[in-house]
């Protein structure tokens, strides 16, 4: 999503995201189409949007990791190793509330159905996946 985009493109955007996560989470195979149906728009509207499903699974994927992650609050009490502490258990606490969505992202190789959609880690070191 960008900045400079309408609250009504945002709302849209959104809902594709979320009906996306949701049709992987059932095990569908999904399509424009079927994303479209369960986050009540037309397929024309989806479209526009997204005309290639990996598009939009690598698109809804990325904004479900930066909410997640971008949730957690860093400590500002304590020493510097027990904020660390505190903030590497809120990682891992936030991690296992959503692991199918982390294990997807964070597969260490290739899937046979799966596109890279990113790095992870230092220098990029990990590839990140999207179904």
């Amino acid at each position: 999503m960008t900045d400079d985009e309408s609250p009504s493109r945002r709302r849209t955007r959104q809902a594709l995201f979320d009906a996306m996560l949701e049709e992987l989470g059932a095990g569908n195979e999904p399509t424009i189409a079927a994303v479209a149906a369960r986050a009540d728009i037309s397929r024309a509207t989806a479209y526009r949007y997204y005309s290639d499903p990996t598009e939009l699974v690598a698109a809804a994927m990325e904004d479900a990791l930066a909410r997640r992650l971008g949730a957690i609050a860093v400590p500002a009490e304590g020493s510097a190793a027990e904020r660390a502490e505190r903030l590497a258990g809120r990682i891992a606490l936030t991690v296992l509330a959503d692991e199918d969505l982390f294990r997807r992202a964070l597969a260490p190789e290739r899937p046979p159905d799966c596109r890279p959609i990113g790095t992870v880690g230092a220098g990029g070191a990990r590839p990140c996946w999207s179904r």
